[in-house]
């Protein structure tokens, strides 16, 4: 199932999102830490984009099934 591999490929970019929060708790460099917080802003706005291509798949397989 589709679906199923798009929300493994949401959970799998916690990874990087987490690595960019320790940077920014972490680094004492200026430059290092505005880095990681775009860092951060991208890759939520890449998470949402997935969840919500995710969802239209859902809702495409539900309606094809006649749920």
């Amino acid at each position: 199932m589709k679906v199923g591999t798009a929300f493994g490929a949401r959970f799998l970019i916690l990874i990087p999102m987490a690595y960019c929060i320790f940077l920014l708790l972490d680094s004492q460099d200026k430059s290092i830490r505005l880095l990681a917080l775009i860092g951060l802003i991208v890759l939520e706005q890449i998470r949402e984009w997935v969840l919500i291509s995710s969802m239209r798949e859902l809702s495409k397989d539900n309606k094809a099934s006649g749920k």
